[in-house]
């Protein structure tokens, strides 16, 4: 009866530690839905131009730009700060 009240404290053990790693995890990762559409001009001859928003699900911030470019600078923003400081307290950014 011991060897099965050990297995179950290993697995508890394992369980949070687990459930500690998917924490940090989590607190250290971003998550953006990316839309992107092409906006044609008055003239379908003239062509048009890629558009898009990035939606930072995090913070709950839209950006929107005007050149797929753009993506990886948005992005940018925020994996470049230290963990934890994206935590919403910024304003709402539009760029475009």
């Amino acid at each position: 009866m011991n060897q099965h009240s050990a297995s179950e404290t290993d697995s508890s053990d394992k369980d949070e530690q687990y459930r500690n790693m998917m924490f940090r995890f989590e607190e250290e990762a971003f998550s953006f839905v990316i839309r992107l559409w092409f906006e044609h001009q008055n003239n379908e001859s003239d062509g048009g131009e890629w558009r898009g928003w990035i939606h930072a699900l995090q913070s709950g911030e839209k950006h929107y730009f005007r050149d797929v470019s753009q993506i990886a600078q948005i992005i940018d923003q925020y994996v470049l700060q230290t963990p934890g400081e994206a935590d919403g307290s910024q304003s709402e950014g539009n760029s475009a």
